[in-house]
Parts: structure tokens; sequence; C-alpha cells
């Protein structure tokens, strides 16, 4: 990676988003174009709002790169 190419990554994070995107689940994004955000209820206080907006066959679901739970709510 260069200064040139080189964009945020995450080992955690992108590598989640990717499996998510390969699975067929496409992200929802705020109108502003940013992700949809929140904290995720199942993992432990501190991990921050990284459970991502997800939408699949029409279903909107909350995905977690922590715990990596797919959840309707």
């Amino acid at each position: 990676m260069t200064d040139v190419n080189c964009c945020v990554r995450d080992p955690i994070i992108t590598s989640f988003a990717m499996a998510m995107k390969i699975s067929g689940y496409v992200e929802l994004l705020e109108s502003s174009g940013c992700s949809k955000l929140r904290a995720c209820p199942i993992c432990p206080v501190g991990k921050g709002n990284y459970s991502t907006r997800y939408s699949k066959n029409g279903i909107g679901m909350w995905g977690c790169p922590h715990c990596q739970n797919i959840t309707e709510q």
C-alpha cells in the first residue's frame, strides 16, 4: 500500500463487511452517504457503535463485526 492507493482498513470491520457483501447483504446508508451504525445490543459495553444496518431480500438487519451476530432488531 502506498499513500496513493491506501484506504481505511480494519482487520475485523473490513473483513466482516466484505463477508456480508459476498453473502448478498447490501449496506443501508444515511442520506449523507455514511453507514448507519449503532451499538450492538449483544456485545459487551465498550465495543462502540459498529453494528451496521444491512438489507437482504427486502428485510433490514443489523450486523456486528465484533460478535458476528446478525439481528433484525
